[in-house]
C-alpha cells in the first residue's frame, strides 16, 4: 500500500479523524497551559530570588552594624517584606527571632535563605549543560502527551458507559455506573499526579503514605476488572475511603504546621 492509499484509508474512518483531532487539540491546550505556567513560575522565582537576596544582604548589614534598636527595626521591616517568599522552616526561625531577637535565630534564618537561593541558581557552563537542556526540552514536549491521552481514554470510557447502560438491566446498570465513576476518579487522580510530578516542591513535600494512597486510588478499578461485577462497588467504596484518609492526613499535617508556628 502506497503512502497516499494509506492516508485515504485512514481518512475514510471519521472516528480516527475525530480522535486524532482531539489528541492534537488537547495536546496544544495542555502545551499552552504548561508554557504559561512555566512563565509564571520563572517570574515568581526571579522575584523570590531578588527578595531573598535583599533579605540576606540586610542580615549581613545588621551583623556588621551596632545592632541598636533602629538597626533591628530596619531589619525586621526588611524580613517582614520577604516573609511571603520564605519556606516553612525560614518562617519558623523568623518567628523565633521576633520573640527572642537572638543572633542564633538570625543565623538560622540566613542559613535557610541561602539554601533557598542556592536551589534557585541555574549553573551556566557546566559539563552537563547540553544534556540538561536536552532532557528539559524533551520533558517540555512530552509533558502534555499523557494528560491528552488520559482525556481521550476518559471520553472513550464515557461513550462505552453510555452504550452499555442504555441496554443493561437495573443491577447491571448499577455495577456499570460504579465502575464508570471509579474509572473516572482514577483518571482524574492520575492526571493530577502527572501534573504534580513536574512540580519539585510538591514532590519534596509529599509523604510516602500519600504516594501509596494515590497509587491505590489509581490502580484499584483496574485490579477488580477480572473479577465479578459487584466488586466494582467495592472498588468505588475503597477509593472513597482512601480519598477521605488522604484528606484527614493532609488536615493533620496542616494542623501540625500551625502548632509549630
Amino acid at each position: 500500500m502506497s503512502y497516499r492509499e494509506a492516508i485515504q484509508s485512514i481518512t475514510q474512518e471519521p472516528v480516527y479523524v475525530i480522535l486524532l483531532a482531539l489528541i492534537v487539540f488537547f495536546y496544544k491546550t495542555f502545551l499552552n497551559m504548561y508554557i504559561e505556567q512555566d512563565k509564571q513560575d520563572a517570574s515568581t522565582n526571579l522575584k523570590k530570588g531578588e527578595v531573598l537576596g535583599k533579605m540576606e544582604a540586610a542580615i549581613m548589614n545588621y551583623f556588621s552594624s551596632s545592632k541598636e534598636h533602629d538597626d533591628q527595626s530596619q531589619l525586621i521591616d526588611k524580613l517582614g517584606e520577604g516573609a511571603l517568599f520564605m519556606s516553612t522552616d525560614s518562617k519558623r526561625a523568623l518567628r523565633q527571632f521576633y520573640k527572642k531577637r537572638s543572633d542564633i535565630a538570625l543565623y538560622t534564618i540566613r542559613k535557610e535563605i541561602v539554601k533557598e537561593l542556592d536551589a534557585l541558581v541555574v549553573v551556566q557552563g557546566s559539563k552537563n549543560e547540553i544534556l540538561d537542556n536536552t532532557i528539559d526540552y524533551i520533558t517540555r514536549i512530552a509533558r502534555p502527551v499523557l494528560p491528552s491521552l488520559l482525556l481521550i481514554v476518559a471520553l472513550l470510557v464515557s461513550v462505552s458507559f453510555y452504550m452499555h447502560v442504555s441496554v443493561a438491566g437495573l443491577p447491571e446498570a448499577v455495577y456499570i455506573t460504579c465502575r464508570f465513576i471509579s474509572w473516572i476518579c482514577s483518571l482524574i487522580v492520575g492526571l493530577a499526579t502527572l501534573q504534580s510530578l513536574f512540580i519539585s516542591t510538591i514532590r519534596r513535600n509529599t509523604t510516602r503514605n500519600t504516594w501509596l494512597i494515590t497509587i491505590f486510588v489509581i490502580i484499584l478499578p483496574y485490579i477488580t476488572i477480572p473479577f465479578t461485577a459487584w466488586l466494582s462497588i467495592l472498588s468505588l467504596g475503597g477509593q472513597v475511603v482512601l480519598i477521605l484518609m488522604q484528606i484527614k492526613i493532609s488536615r493533620g499535617q496542616r494542623a501540625k504546621k500551625k502548632e509549630a508556628y
